[in-house]
């Protein structure tokens, strides 16, 4: 057999060496000009993560950023299976170009960021309900919705039982809060579910099965009792201390969380409900396994934490801070220090996300967005 004249000639090879580039555009763009066994793997990496539209843009941009990516996809229809992540910006999308999307035939899409700043009527909520049942989902996010009761019930219909990370930054049409999902409905099976956002009674009890991990933002309006279904299989928790969160003006005891084995604990504000809520983090059942990371701390509160953590039975409690600012406020904590107690852990910019891809689900790994007027001479099969 006659050697290769070239490495080069081999397909997996060129795969391989074009995979290291899928953090940059502007490489991936000249490989899939090089020659036409090059495009695909280039595609592979530039259609992974679409923005739609690619800019935030009024109703004419955006419904000329939609046009081109049809086009696109029309020419070249095999890039839908490159979509992996899809960001929408629904704003400004007629129900039209919405239903569109929503009902494109994705074979690999694993993650959903969904935005809207205008109310969510039924008919918008059918065709995220197509969305969202996709088959390969893994996670979604909805960001800054106004959706009446009818339209959020619609949306869970047909939730994918792929999708295992769900998080909310939502609130009702005119203050209204959400009512449960209806009864004899299943329960939606998650590993992790984060609120930013929600006015929230009697939605999130009964509506979750088997999460292992809880992120509370401050304008969650949830009692701890909502909890109490999947208390028992939580695994990592965490919180933001307000004096404005329904959950600070509540009893919090961790007996209720028999598995936790991180707490993590943000404190921005000062206020009573904030430090009674600190004042009842107590009965750790697994002291030996529960770590505390704390984060967003203000100095009113480096007395309180001291004074109360110092005397759980826990091993350590980390500031998540720089070295820096670290170094700056260790000596603020001495009983926790005269204890080695006290650690430092890095901040994290994306911790929800960062934390549950710890979690064993099929992901694929994500890059940066596509800007498709970069790439629209690329789309050839």
């Amino acid at each position: 057999m006659q050697p290769l004249a070239t490495p080069f000639a081999v397909q997996e090879l060129v795969d391989h060496c074009i995979d290291f580039l899928h953090d940059s555009r502007a490489a991936l763009t000249a490989c899939a000009l090089v020659s036409q066994s090059w495009v695909y793997a280039a595609q592979r990496h530039l259609f992974a993560e679409v923005h739609l539209p690619s800019q935030a843009t009024g109703i004419a941009q955006t419904e000329r950023s939609w046009a081109r990516f049809k086009d696109i996809i029309h020419r070249s229809p095999h890039l839908i299976r490159a979509i992996h992540r899809l960001h929408i910006n629904a704003t400004y999308f007629s129900y039209t170009s919405l239903s569109d999307i929503c009902g494109l035939p994705f074979t690999g899409l694993t993650c959903v960021v969904f935005k809207m700043k205008t109310l969510i009527t039924d008919p918008r909520a059918t065709a995220l309900q197509q969305l969202f049942s996709v088959p390969s989902l893994r996670r979604v996010q909805l960001n800054g919705i106004y959706v009446t009761q009818a339209a959020w019930l619609t949306i869970w219909e047909q939730f994918s039982p792929t999708i295992k990370h769900l998080e909310l930054s939502c609130t009702g049409h005119s203050s209204h809060t959400f009512d449960p999902l209806p009864v004899g409905r299943a329960p939606i099976v998650l590993i992790s579910l984060r609120i930013t956002r929600l006015p929230v009674t009697g939605w999130v009890k009964n509506s979750f099965h088997g999460l292992k991990v809880l992120s509370l933002g401050p304008e969650a309006k949830v009692a701890w009792s909502e909890f109490a279904p999947v208390s028992h299989t939580l695994q990592a928790l965490d919180i933001v201390i307000t004096t404005y969160s329904k959950a600070a003006s509540s009893t919090f005891d961790l007996a209720s969380f028999p598995k936790l084995s991180l707490l993590r604990i943000a404190m921005p504000a000062y206020g009573d409900a904030a430090l009674r809520t600190l004042s009842s983090l107590t009965n750790i059942v697994s002291p030996n396994h529960t770590r505390i990371i704390i984060h967003s701390i203000r100095s009113w509160a480096y007395y309180h934490v001291d004074s109360h953590f110092s005397g759980l039975p826990v091993p350590t409690v980390k500031l998540e801070m720089s070295v820096v600012e670290y170094e700056r406020t260790k000596s603020s904590f001495p009983r926790l220090n005269s204890k080695n107690m006290l650690q430092r852990t890095d901040p994290v910019s994306n911790w929800f996300e960062s934390f549950t891809d710890e979690f064993p689900t099929t992901t694929t790994p994500l890059i940066h967005g596509l800007s498709l007027k970069e790439i629209s001479i690329l789309t050839e099969e």
